[in-house]
């Protein structure tokens, strides 16, 4: 059904106002003239280049529509500002404050045939909070687009200028040799998810570090030759060394328990030292971890059985906060610890789930800090959330079931759910998010608050 609050049209440049509200803009700038709003998406955001691509792509047929709201006698662009610097800067250059860059979008106007006149797709509202639904699509939730991996652009390259011998830059070489290294990782005899995940995030950086390395490339017995060409000396040993490197990658330790990360592979002789622990035998074992992996899968666990007589459940939905405000205080020494407790019993997680995600991650934080410290223990100071609580782990928790959960949490959810929010500019929290990964952390909380140290 078409929605009433929109049409789609061309505008004209010159009828387009850049939105002074726009989150790219700091808030002085607000009620800003253009000028100012210009220098600001220049200095910041790099219109040179976009205006570049636009030049290049002058004559393609728009793809993405500016989002305009139509107010009084303005065309507010409420998505596209950046865009719309650029075509503004083409069309004057004199809107460039710094000569080089003038001279730079002088040169890149007289290409192409363009005035205030040109006219741009846009979809037009004159409800801005219905505009504001785009925004938030975009830019809050990254359009719900996955982006392209390392391995995938590699393959990009690959793939449309592999024939382009004599053109190609060196990093467009790399990538084709690259691509085509991790081509070979398709020939392991391993699970799907090991495969996928290897050239992503979290994993290629390492992985190419230790394979693509002068040590590597003898170790493996390859070369590197400048046609980007991938030349193995034994296939069955590469193979058979690659398998290990990959494993023990992904699993972030070695066959002994030696742990794998960008800190313990950082320089070259720590690369070295690893390359001479592994053999293809090591290649074996491997085999038989992944056999028995395959023939015992996890078996999900029973959720405990709950006393009805002894526990009262109070559902989720009945408050509007992360923790039941009735639940008391932890009863511990700290008042750092309970007053962030005390935070996440008022804080609306559905209409917050960003602050409520932040302050988590600040209770577990310094909850697993003032443990430690009442332990007497230092070893971890300053090192990652992730190492202490793996630490904790390892060292204090005899609960079978609670340390399960501690893997979980430090491999899957805390990894991948708090650090993304607070550290990726698209990863977004939301309610239902932190909702779920509270039911497993409040139990390793309920772990550290519960010491009699903590109460101290």
């Amino acid at each position: 059904m078409r929605n009433k609050n929109f049409e789609a049209k061309k505008v004209a440049i010159k009828d387009l106002t850049l939105w002074d509200a726009n989150s790219r803009f700091p808030d002085y700038l607000q009620d800003g003239n253009e000028g100012e709003l210009i220098k600001v998406l220049l200095e910041r955001y790099d219109i040179a280049a976009l205006a570049n691509e636009i030049v290049e792509e002058f004559y393609l047929p728009q793809l993405e529509k500016l989002v305009v709201w139509k107010t009084r006698d303005k065309n507010v662009v409420l998505e596209g500002n950046r865009r719309v610097a650029a075509y503004k800067c083409l069309i004057n250059p004199n809107l460039v404050r710094e000569d080089n860059l003038r001279g730079e979008f002088e040169a890149l106007k007289n290409k192409i045939p363009i005035s205030e006149e040109f006219q741009l797709e846009s979809v037009v509202t004159s409800n801005k909070e219905e505009g504001m639904r785009y925004v938030k699509r975009k830019h809050y939730h990254g359009n719900n687009e996955k982006r392209w991996e390392h391995y995938e652009r590699d393959h990009y390259i690959k793939r449309t200028r592999g024939e382009s011998e004599d053109k190609l830059s060196p990093k467009e070489r790399k990538s084709i040799f690259r691509a085509r290294l991790g081509e070979k990782i398709e020939l392991l005899d391993f699970p799907r998810k090991i495969k996928q995940e290897i050239l992503g995030r979290g994993f290629t950086t390492i992985f190419y570090r230790v394979v693509d390395s002068a040590q590597g490339r003898k170790k493996l017995k390859y070369e590197k030759k400048d046609d980007y060409g991938l030349y193995i000396d034994n296939e069955k040993e590469f193979l058979s060394l690659l398998k290990v490197i990959v494993y023990n990658i992904f699993h972030k330790k070695t066959l002994s328990g030696e742990p794998l990360n960008t800190r313990t592979l950082n320089k070259d002789t720590e690369i070295q030292k690893y390359l001479n622990s592994i053999s293809i035998t090591d290649a074996k074992v491997i085999d038989g971890l992944i056999k028995i992996a395959r023939e015992n899968p996890p078996k999900a666990k029973e959720a405990p059985k709950i006393s009805v007589r002894k526990t009262k459940i109070v559902e989720q939905g009945s408050f509007s906060s992360l923790i039941n405000p009735r639940k008391a205080l932890p009863r511990i020494k700290s008042e750092k610890i309970k007053e962030v407790f005390r935070e996440l019993q008022e804080v609306n997680v559905t209409k917050c789930p960003t602050a409520s995600t932040l302050l988590v991650r600040t209770l577990i934080e310094i909850t697993i800090d003032e443990y430690l410290k009442k332990k007497g223990d230092s070893r971890k100071d300053g090192k990652p959330l992730v190492s202490r609580i793996n630490h904790v782990r390892d060292k204090y928790i005899k609960d079978e079931d609670l340390k399960d959960t501690v893997v979980l949490l430090n491999n899957e959810l805390l990894t991948k759910n708090l650090n993304q929010v607070v550290h990726n500019t698209v990863f977004s929290a939301t309610g239902t998010t932190i909702k779920d990964l509270w039911k497993n952390l409040s139990k390793f909380f309920g772990f550290l608050v519960n010491d009699p140290k903590m109460k101290k």
